[in-house]
C-alpha cells in the first residue's frame, strides 16, 4: 500500500478528476446517459483513494446502483474503454468477482476539446 496523499496531492488529484468527469461528459462519441453515470460512480462511489485510480467494481454492483440492466452496464463501460477514458484488466470468472478497472486521467487542457 502506497503513501498517504499529502493535501496539495488530494487537491491536485480532485482536479485532475473533476476535469476528467468534464471531458468524458463532452464526447461525442459517447451516447445516452449510461457512460456518463458510470464515470461519475467510478469517481465518487468507487474510487479507492488510496490506489489513485484503481478500483474494483461488480457489473451487478453498478447495475443495482444505477437501476440498469447488466447488459447496458457492460455496453456502456465497452463505450467508456473504447473511447480511452477507461482501462480494464479482467480478473476472476463469474458472478461477484469484480474487475479491475481504472480512470484514464490523460493531461488535459483547461479547455475540454469537445464542444463550448
Amino acid at each position: 500500500m502506497g503513501a498517504a496523499m499529502s493535501d496539495q496531492e488530494k487537491r491536485e488529484f480532485a482536479s485532475r478528476k473533476f476535469k476528467w468527469l468534464l471531458i468524458v461528459a463532452q464526447d461525442p462519441t459517447l451516447t445516452g446517459r449510461l457512460p456518463n453515470a458510470i464515470a461519475m460512480a467510478m469517481a465518487s462511489r468507487y474510487l479507492d483513494p488510496e490506489k489513485r485510480v484503481t478500483l474494483y467494481m461488480t457489473h451487478d454492483s453498478l447495475a443495482d446502483d444505477l437501476k440498469a440492466n447488466r447488459r447496458n452496464i457492460r455496453t456502456a463501460l465497452g463505450k467508456l474503454i473504447k473511447a480511452g477514458w477507461v482501462g480494464c484488466e479482467r480478473r476472476g470468472r463469474g458472478a461477484g468477482d469484480p474487475n479491475r478497472y481504472w480512470m484514464i486521467l490523460k493531461e488535459v487542457a483547461d479547455d475540454p476539446p469537445y464542444g463550448k
